[in-house]
């Protein structure tokens, strides 16, 4: 037996839904605003949470396709280290570290879960190909003005 399931998406509010192909890598590009003044384009570097929690999709970089120096930063292990209610207070300008600026020993094989336009990383979907993902995007870059 199939089971309908249906979500509604508030356009007024989030604007409307960017459909992706399941199998194209995914760069979100995001805009600055004052009211309806456009400011300019985020050019930081950024991190995604999906709003719901799904975990369908995992990023095109390892750490061995970056400038890391040091292990980056993870999902994962900010939530352990901040275990706050609110997961957009999980990983902040106030605690990000950059991978770039210490030496350290790192699994090169990790994935890389910082973006930006610069580092040209992106979002693969794990093969489901019919599903709504939302998501909160958090600039971490503690010098981004």
């Amino acid at each position: 037996m199939t089971i309908k399931k249906h979500e509604y998406f508030n356009c007024s509010i989030y604007g409307p839904p960017i459909p992706v192909y399941y199998s194209s890598e995914f760069i979100p590009t995001f805009s600055l605003y004052d009211g309806d003044t456009f400011i300019k384009e985020v050019d930081t570097e950024y991190v995604l949470i999906e709003d719901k929690g799904s975990i369908a999709y995992s990023y095109s970089k390892k750490l061995k396709d970056t400038n890391c120096t040091s292990k980056s930063q993870s999902w994962s292990e900010m939530i352990l280290k901040h275990p706050l209610y609110d997961i957009t207070n999980v990983w902040t300008p106030e605690n990000y570290v950059s991978c770039e600026k210490e030496k350290g020993e790192f699994n090169k094989k990790d994935e890389y879960q910082i973006l930006s336009i610069k580092n040209e990383n992106s979002i693969n979907w794990r093969g489901q190909n019919n599903m709504y993902l939302m998501f909160t995007a958090i600039v971490v870059d503690p010098d981004y003005r």
